[in-house]
Formats: structure tokens, C-alpha cells, sequence
């Protein structure tokens, strides 16, 4: 347990410090405070703090000193209220239709945060971001009526979207695209 000193200034960690003023100074092992009863302590001005009042829901605490409560050394909080939380909120970031025709991505509309599209194999496109984002934070949710399209990769420039029918890679003739964000 940690003793502290009272003194004209408040209360100091007691590191063994001699007690009182010049030739009147008194010098005292760091052990009495196992061997001496709280009124013996306190009768040099040596206390070990009662727990600080509890901490009231809402609050936090920023810093924490011993101080002189009615007739109780004690530790005493500073309090502020607690930072609110506000969840962020995901954000529609682009929304587009990729048209493939002719085993090509044809066109991808009216996205402007969509530069453009790459059929890489049958069933399988990338799809590229106009500017990179700064993760790979994002959600992207594709649809068809006839095929499982679904995101296979996620990068900070482009995402794969991959499609089938029953299993097997197929060209669908168009994917809706939407992605969110955070923001």
C-alpha cells in the first residue's frame, strides 16, 4: 500500500521523506505502514486513501488526486462525461448495372465511381473503382435474376464478381451493382 503525506500543498506520495521542518524533521522507515495502526500515521500525517466514490454511468475519469473529504482522506476523481458513441453510418457509394455482350463487359451505368469492367474468364469480371479507396472496407452486394453473381476479392482498386448458373461460371447478360461504404 502506498502512504501519503498531508502537507500545506495537499497530499504527496510518501517516498520516505523526512517528516516536519528543519532540526524538528523525522525520518521513519518505509515499513510503518505495516506495522502502525491508521491513527499512529495519521498522527505524522501519513494516510493510505479510501476508495474514490464510484465512477456514476455517463462519466469518465480524467485524472485523480488524494484529498481531504470531511474528515476522510480519500481519492477524489475528476470526472467528464463520457464520449458519446455514434456508430458510423455505412453509405451508398455506387450503384451501376454491368451489361456483358459478345463475351465482353459492354457498358457499366450510370456509376461514376466505376471506371470500367473486364471480363477475365467466363463468369469471372473484374471491376474497377475510378479512384482507389483507401480500404478494402467497402460492401458490394450484385444481382441477377437468372445466376448466383457474388464478390470473390475485394482490393483497394478493383473487386471480382463471379457468376454461375447450377454451379457452373456463366456470362449473365447484366449484373446490378451496389456498394457501400463508410464514410
Amino acid at each position: 500500500m502506498t502512504l501519503y503525506l498531508e502537507t500545506s500543498d495537499g497530499f504527496v506520495v510518501w517516498t520516505g521523506q523526512p517528516i516536519g521542518d528543519g532540526d524538528d524533521a523525522v525520518c521513519h522507515p518505509l515499513h510503518i505502514e505495516q506495522l502502525w495502526s491508521a491513527g499512529a500515521l495519521a498522527d505524522w500525517g501519513l494516510y493510505v486513501p479510501a476508495e474514490a466514490d464510484p465512477v456514476p454511468e455517463g462519466k469518465v475519469i480524467t485524472a485523480t488526486t488524494v484529498e481531504r473529504v470531511g474528515e476522510v482522506v480519500q481519492f477524489v476523481h475528476t470526472l467528464e462525461d463520457a464520449p458519446v458513441y455514434v456508430p458510423e453510418t455505412p453509405q451508398l457509394y455506387a450503384l451501376a448495372t454491368m451489361t456483358i455482350a459478345d463475351e465482353a463487359v459492354s457498358a457499366i451505368v450510370p456509376s461514376t465511381q466505376l471506371a470500367g469492367g473486364f471480363r477475365l474468364d467466363i463468369g469471372v469480371y473484374w471491376v474497377f473503382f475510378a479512384e482507389p479507396q483507401p480500404t478494402t472496407d467497402y460492401q458490394v452486394l450484385c444481382f441477377n435474376h437468372a445466376s448466383r453473381v457474388y464478390v470473390s476479392e475485394r482490393y483497394e482498386d478493383y473487386f471480382v464478381i463471379t457468376a454461375e448458373a447450377d454451379g457452373v461460371p456463366t456470362d449473365p447478360g447484366n449484373i446490378c451493382i451496389q456498394i457501400t461504404r463508410v464514410v
